[in-house]
């Protein structure tokens, strides 16, 4: 079962190996965690997922016998199967699935109880903070985003990703930061918005991605406890805590989230987030130097273009036209200028 000729290569382009299996590296791999999380929505008690995406999660590009054998003794020790057919090759198509099974003499109870404390391992805290990137221009600035789709879609700034009033169309993204699994993966910059400050991004790298759950902005009152994860200065991620000042301020004609969580340069387009790890806004401005005045976007602004993404899918976002000047996205690619703004993309004559 080779389609590699034995060949590993991790998905940064530098060979690796799974951790040792201790106890110092059950968290290793956030792709566990991910599996767990989806294995606890399931009713099945069965996750189905594509081999490619499997085997991306893992930090593998191509496979062999040896690879699996791997993935699969790692899976275990966590108490995780993965159903392979022996019979055939996979496609990186082909789906396989991931139960849970019991070892040894472990009844239900004590099962029930360990998956409560492997799931308090992680708080919600961290979870976001694992769904949180520092971006990286061909400029060299740097500000944060957040992945937003597990597929690999990523929100941050507009202004983040801009120059001289121009979009930048790719962009690094750094994840995991000093972390053993850090790794830095080219993002495209899709479709993006000047006057309410937001980009999208697909990660080119086809994997499953931790994403942030979504909250409700809507809901939020005065003096609830909030959270804004960034990157100040080009920092690694940095946790903020704050609490609302104004759930629903009008500035610069937009309706913001004003608290008094730290939010610097560096942090624009990073997540702010509740205590359950659900994603309220996106940090954008401070007013001056007054510390309670830091406003963040609804995310609600961003919920209509990317379920538009989602439907077109990565490729389709990819290959539409997208306008630097404005940021509007045209998927039918059928004129040479914009049509949101009339920036032209080419002559008339081409």
């Amino acid at each position: 079962m080779s389609e590699s000729g034995g060949t590993r290569t991790a998905t940064n382009g530098i060979k690796s190996n799974l951790p040792d299996f201790s106890k110092d590296n059950l968290d290793f791999y956030p792709f566990v965690n991910q599996i767990e999380a989806e294995l606890e929505k399931s009713q099945k008690g069965c996750l189905t997922v594509k081999f490619n995406i499997l085997m991306c999660g893992f930090g593998y590009l191509e496979y062999d016998d040896s690879v699996i054998i791997e993935i699969q003794k790692y899976l275990n020790f966590n108490n995780l199967f993965v159903q392979i057919p022996l019979d055939r090759d996979l496609n990186r198509e082909d789906t396989v699935s991931i139960v849970r099974i019991n070892k040894g003499k472990q009844t239900r109870s004590s099962l029930q109880s360990e998956k409560k404390v492997s799931s308090s391992k992680i708080s919600p805290i961290q979870e976001a903070i694992n769904s949180t990137v520092q971006i990286i221009t061909p400029s060299g600035s740097v500000g944060t985003g957040f992945i937003i789709d597990n597929r690999g879609i990523i929100v941050t700034a507009r202004h983040v990703v801009d120059e001289n009033g121009y979009s930048f169309r790719k962009v690094l993204v750094r994840q995991y930061i000093q972390k053993p699994e850090e790794r830095e993966l080219e993002a495209i910059v899709f479709r993006s918005h000047r006057k309410l400050d937001y980009a999208l991004l697909w990660i080119l790298d086809d994997g499953y991605y931790p994403e942030l759950k979504l909250g409700e902005p809507k809901k939020l009152d005065y003096s609830q406890t909030v959270y804004a994860i960034g990157c100040p200065g080009g920092l690694p991620i940095t946790v903020t805590r704050g609490i609302i000042g104004n759930p629903n301020i009008n500035y610069n004609q937009l309706d913001c989230i004003q608290c008094d969580a730290a939010i610097d340069h560096g942090n624009s387009g990073g997540p702010l987030i509740n205590e359950e790890g659900e994603v309220l806004g996106i940090t954008l401005w401070g007013l001056g130097d007054f510390a309670g005045a830091k406003l963040s976007l609804p995310i609600d602004y961003v919920l209509e273009d990317l379920e538009i993404a989602r439907r077109y899918g990565k490729n389709a976002s990819l290959q539409s036209i997208y306008c630097p000047a404005c940021g509007y996205t045209d998927y039918s690619k059928n004129l040479w200028y914009c049509s949101n703004c009339g920036f032209q993309y080419e002559s008339e004559d081409e």
